[in-house]
Formats: C-alpha cells, sequence, structure tokens
C-alpha cells in the first residue's frame, strides 16, 4: 500500500461556492440609459415589467454567471455587460438589461442620501405594479437602509415582475479578495430557473 503523498485538504464549512464558467458566451458592453442625481427606479416601471412573456422558454437553459461590481462600493454600479444569446431568449432586451443596471446603481445613491426607492414597491408584484405616492421620501429618522439593502429590495421587485416569469433570477452576492478575505465588492449573480 503506497502512503498519501499530501495531505487532503482542510475542510472549511464556510468555502467559496464556484459556478461554473461559459468560456462560449459572449457579453456585449453596452451603454447605460442616462439618470439625472435624482433618478427614481421604478418610476415610471420598466417596459419588462408589463410586456408579454415569451411562449417557450426552457428551464436552466444557461449556468449561472455574475456581472462584477465597478469598484467595492455598491453606489458605483455595476459593470454594463450584457449576454446576448443568453438573455434575449428569455425577453431581456438590452434595454431592459441596461435600465436595470442603472436602476440598481439609482437605488444604492438615493439609499446613500436616505431616500427609498423601493419601499412602496416592495411586495408588490406583476405586470400591475402601480405608481405609488412614497416613491422617493426620505427616510423616518428612526428608520434607515443601507444601500445593500435597498438594491436587494430592487431585485426583489425586478425578480417578481419580470425575471422570475421569464426563468431568471438576479441575486447580489458579495464577492472576496481571496489574498485578504475581505470584500472586494459584489456580484449580480444571474441564474436560470
Amino acid at each position: 500500500e503506497l502512503p498519501p503523498t499530501e495531505a487532503p485538504p482542510p475542510y472549511s464549512k464556510n468555502a467559496p461556492t464556484v459556478f461554473p464558467e461559459n468560456p462560449d458566451v459572449a457579453f456585449a458592453t453596452i451603454s447605460l440609459p442616462p439618470t439625472p442625481p435624482m433618478h427614481r427606479p421604478l418610476d415610471p416601471p420598466p417596459s419588462c415589467f408589463s410586456t408579454p412573456t415569451p411562449v417557450r422558454i426552457r428551464s436552466r437553459s444557461f449556468a449561472p454567471f455574475r456581472i462584477p461590481s465597478n469598484s467595492s462600493r455598491i453606489t458605483d454600479g455595476f459593470k454594463p455587460l450584457y449576454p446576448p444569446e443568453l438573455l434575449t431568449k428569455h425577453g431581456i432586451t438590452e434595454e431592459d438589461w441596461g435600465r436595470f443596471l442603472a436602476d440598481v446603481r439609482s437605488t444604492a445613491h438615493l439609499a446613500e442620501k436616505g431616500i427609498s426607492a423601493v419601499a412602496p414597491y416592495r411586495g408588490t408584484t406583476g405586470p400591475l405594479l402601480l405608481r405609488a405616492g412614497g416613491v422617493g421620501r426620505q427616510y423616518d429618522a428612526t428608520f434607515g437602509k443601507t444601500p445593500v439593502e435597498e438594491v436587494k429590495g430592487l431585485l426583489d421587485v425586478w425578480n417578481g415582475s419580470a425575471f422570475e416569469r421569464r426563468k431568471l433570477r438576479v441575486t447580489l452576492m458579495n464577492r472576496a479578495d481571496e489574498a485578504t478575505r475581505t470584500r472586494a465588492g459584489y456580484d449580480l449573480l444571474v441564474e436560470s430557473l
């Protein structure tokens, strides 16, 4: 019997999850729509909230992919990358994806100023997303959400109103620096359901 040449790797309860890379997928760099400093996401709601879902969408049609943030700060937004081969099959156009990325950035900026862009819309999903009077109101003095919490709320609205009925889900993930084990930024994890 041969002795082992090296010890097995130590068990790690918090081992990072690795998603398969898909080198065959081309990502296009897109231009995000211009947004004024006080742009209010969801006002008016994006057109994809009310457009019909494609008739036949394959489940699990692609491996999960990530869109990285521009920096370690969520207020700097995410790289304007769009995989047309993957998302157009699910009924998400380049314009829809650009609006989504711009809304994420704007939501984080507003939250930094103490303004909620999504509070009136939480729990409101579907094509009948109505304009609510509380959009853009400042938080109560005892209430405050971080930009990360507000962005997660925006993702809930987009998932419920546009993505999930098209068999997609977008989740905000922390990205860690492997060497220092500190947060290096954020990723938008896009999955086909």
